[in-house]
């Protein structure tokens, strides 16, 4: 059984709610989780599910709708390794990345991680963009792009190319006062 919802609230109402999995899952079942929720919920979960002998593996998926059509996502594995052998073949259907990165939870916390890794490096394109602006150099004159910046290879900051991108108005965090 194979779940991705929206929060750590409907993960739990899906599995430990009114007719809920655990109600109805038979022991020896294996639940793979793919939401993107924080770990201790998953863990719960798996706690509670386990007293009645169901197997839980927390496996979220980084890679977006791209990544899904393709079946190229990367997915982070938390829990037993003979459960994720089983899941393979599932899993392999939509990505192409799979890691079994430790116990139930981890794979969350190894989403997390590379969220928050992902939103830095974002911010920082953002803030050498402004920080060129406040010093006269423009995207236009300089080439000044995510192209040029040199972003790690597959790192989805270097998809900021246009205008757009970068919304206005903000403020630089970084200024530059005049001597």
């Amino acid at each position: 059984m194979i779940t991705m919802l929206p929060s750590s609230a409907n993960v739990e109402a899906v599995y430990l709610g009114f007719a809920g999995i655990i109600e109805s899952a038979t022991a020896g079942r294996l639940c793979v989780e793919m939401s993107t929720i924080d770990p201790g919920t998953s863990q719960r979960v798996a706690a509670r599910l386990k007293e009645r002998g169901v197997r839980f593996l927390d496996a979220p998926v980084s890679g977006g709708v791209g990544g899904a059509v393709a079946g190229t996502l990367a997915i982070m594995i938390g829990g037993d390794a003979a459960d994720l052998e089983e899941a393979r073949p599932a899993l392999a259907a939509m990505g192409s990345n799979i890691i079994h990165v430790g116990a139930v939870g981890a794979g969350k916390v190894a989403k997390l991680c590379n969220n928050l890794i992902s939103g830095s490096a974002l911010v920082a394109v953002a803030e050498a963009f402004r920080i060129g602006e406040a010093f006269g150099v423009t995207r236009r004159s300089s080439r000044m792009s995510s192209r040029n910046l040199r972003a790690p290879p597959g790192s989805w900051s270097t998809g900021i190319r246009s205008r757009g991108s970068i919304r206005r108005p903000h403020r630089a965090a970084i200024t530059h006062r005049g001597s």
